[in-house]
């Protein structure tokens, strides 16, 4: 990672290290239950801290941006975190109140993290058959190729 940002008072790892400890955390909060869709304010807001920690012009690519800091959209990083959620929900026991979340066929939060298994490939039998750490691992190497992909 190269650069010095914000007017080169802080090196760009410690700008990067605020940005994940004290504004990420803020925007993400419960972005596992909400998350659904685009929400382009936070995008974009993501790309032009970037670019000031980078200390780069507005015109340069996001795509290099992104690439240079190791960072996925905010979009992917709730849906790697619904992916968590939906996994521990469906190891509840089904007495569970909260496993009614994930047996409910018309929620549009189920809805949506099968439609987010869909696009990354996991299959229902890999989905259950797989432990926490597995899981995690999964989910984030197809996060992490789609994001790359896209």
């Amino acid at each position: 990672m190269m650069g010095f940002g914000v007017y080169k008072l802080l090196p760009a790892s410690t700008c990067v290290r605020l940005w994940e400890v004290l504004v990420r955390p803020i925007l993400e909060y419960a972005g596992e239950v909400w998350g659904e869709g685009p929400w382009e304010e936070a995008e974009k807001l993501q790309r032009e801290i970037g670019r000031l920690i980078l200390g780069v012009p507005t015109q340069t690519p996001t795509e290099m941006v992104m690439g240079d800091l190791g960072w996925w959209d905010l979009k992917a990083r709730r849906d790697k975190a619904r992916l968590k959620l939906l996994k521990k929900l469906s190891e509840l026991d089904d007495e569970e109140y909260a496993k009614e979340l994930v047996n409910d066929k018309l929620s549009t939060w189920r809805e949506y993290s099968e439609s987010i298994l869909n696009s990354l490939k996991v299959s229902k039998l890999e989905h259950k058959a797989k432990d926490q750490r597995e899981w995690r691992t999964i989910i984030t190497d197809r996060m992490q190729k789609r994001v790359e992909s896209l």
